[in-house]
């Protein structure tokens, strides 16, 4: 039975209809062919050799700006003569895809999106060269995690039988080596040698220069566990991390750069001061961390052989060098030659940049009979307004003041009845005063100009000389600084101008 020959004709005609609408609308939606894409690709590559189809294509939803487009998109691989005179005949094969947009039915070629390239032919590079960059370089391989972890050094990394260089441009090549290791993987002494290979990618700056630098991961499922150890307490105290080696390495380089040191002889805090901040004042930066290697405790370095800093002695080294030597605004400019004491306690030296608005404090103490820096507490202004301000400062002559001279001497061998100079807190000044005792941080005397008695915090020992500056009040209250022109016995010639008279040193008035 022929079914045509019953159908409706109208019904046969609609059918017909939407038959050859569908037909037409698939050769409107006809993908490229690989053909095609070969002939739009010439757009990029004029002279490529071959192009290879990585996948079938899709079409795919994008947005563009703020409007949402239909694109196809279909993965190759263009290859191409390199064209590098270093190396004739090598291949470059440039891995990507090609896109088109598609509007009303019409496929639009818009471009090739790179990803990523290889070259082809090209020589292995040298072995040995690769070898030496990568065993001066195994900090950049192994984390700090896995060094510290790691119980002594790796064994020297080789290459396998069968090593693949895989160039991804002429200053790029990555390849597989293998090292073994030895770590803890735990906390109770438990360890494990294993054969691990990495995954090592070198740089260099030239199409022919020297390789010098790199980075490095594990290659996944590829490691081998050798042998298992559990170490002793005893035994682990006289292991040495791969970090720590690595950093002995480095400090013993750095001690080497540093020249032997003629450091002054300094009897006290005041002459450890003194060295220290001329040192500041060179802003030379070897030869100030110089002397903080030197000068810093024990206890700022790693146990046994006391050359590597710990985390804390390493971070206020750094500080240290970026405000004297490295900064904007460094220490030399905003500090005298000469500095002003500002304070001096038990154990510590404090004293001002040129205008007082900050101030450096050493913590000085001795470690085995030598002077020792156990902390340094430095203020180097960072703020361009205020740093100008401070540098424009001017300082003194370099004499010490009666004040300075007498905190330069210190307390500590204060005797009964000693003259000193006792500080007032209600109006800043010092006077001149008899020490009579000291007791639960405050120091008795008797006030010389009247004889009354009281309690300070601060005094200093007093030695007057021709030259200080001192204050005196009038009788109508107001204070005028004058200079000590010579001194006889408890009276001294003053002058203020071109005006002097002679008075009692009790009365005199410092700062």
């Amino acid at each position: 039975m022929n079914i045509a020959e019953n159908l409706n004709p109208e019904i046969m005609k609609q059918g017909l209809f939407t038959f050859f609408l569908m037909l037409s609308i698939s050769s409107a939606l006809a993908q490229p062919s690989e053909a095609t894409i070969r002939a739009d690709l010439r757009k990029d590559f004029p002279n490529y050799s071959s192009v290879t189809f990585n996948s079938a294509g899709s079409t795919v939803k994008e947005w563009e700006g703020n409007k949402q487009i239909t694109v196809y998109r279909r993965s190759v691989s263009v290859t191409s003569p390199a064209n590098n005179p270093n190396y004739p005949g090598v291949r470059v094969v440039q891995h990507g895809g090609v896109g088109y947009n598609i509007v009303g039915g019409k496929y639009t070629f818009r471009s090739f999106n790179p990803s990523n390239e290889e070259l082809l032919g090209m020589p292995d590079p040298n072995k040995e060269e690769l070898q030496a960059l990568i065993q001066n370089n195994l900090q950049e391989i192994f984390r700090l995690a896995a060094r510290n972890r790691m119980i002594g050094e790796p064994q020297a990394f080789v290459f396998g039988n069968n090593t693949k260089f895989k160039w991804h441009s002429f200053r790029s090549v990555s390849f597989e080596m293998e090292t073994v290791i030895e770590s803890f993987i735990n906390d109770i002494g438990d360890a494990e040698k294993v054969r691990q290979s990495y995954e090592i990618r070198v740089y260099r700056d030239g199409d022919t220069g020297p390789w010098n630098r790199l980075v490095a991961s594990e290659s996944a499922n590829n490691r081998t566990v050798i042998s298992t150890k559990r170490y002793t307490a005893a035994e682990r105290e006289n292991l040495k991390s791969f970090e720590m080696i690595l950093q002995t390495r480095l400090a013993d380089e750095k001690w080497a750069t540093f020249k032997p040191l003629n450091m002054p002889e300094m009897k006290d805090a005041y002459d450890v001061m003194t060295y220290v901040h001329g040192v500041f004042m060179s802003g030379d930066k070897n030869l100030i961390e110089n002397v903080l290697y030197h000068m810093l405790p024990s206890f700022y370095f790693e146990k046994p052989d006391f050359k590597v800093l710990t985390r804390d002695g390493a971070d206020m080294v750094n500080k240290i060098l970026a405000s004297t030597a490295s900064n904007d605004f460094i220490y030399k400019n905003q500090y005298c030659e000469f500095p002003e004491l500002k304070e001096r306690g038990s154990g510590y030296l404090d004293y001002w940049n040129k205008n007082k608005t900050a101030y450096t404090r050493l913590e000085i103490g001795t470690e085995e009979g030598k002077w020792k820096l156990g902390s340094i507490t430095m203020y180097v202004i960072q703020v361009p307004e205020q740093a100008r301000q401070i540098e424009a400062a001017a300082c003194g002559n370099g004499q010490l003041s009666a004040v300075q001279r007498g905190e330069r001497e210190g307390v500590s061998k204060l005797k009964k009845n000693q003259m000193v100079l006792a500080y007032y807190d209600s109006d800043g000044y010092w006077y001149p005063a008899t020490y009579l005792s000291y007791g639960n941080y405050w120091y008795d005397v008797q006030y010389s100009i009247d004889d009354s008695k009281g309690k300070v915090r601060k005094v200093v020992p007093f030695d007057p000389q021709a030259g200080d500056i001192a204050y005196v009040k009038l009788t109508d209250g107001s204070i005028v600084e004058v200079e000590i022109v010579s001194i006889s016995g408890k009276n001294a010639v003053i002058k203020a101008g071109e005006s002097q008279a002679t008075v009692k040193i009790i009365g005199l008035m410092f700062k």
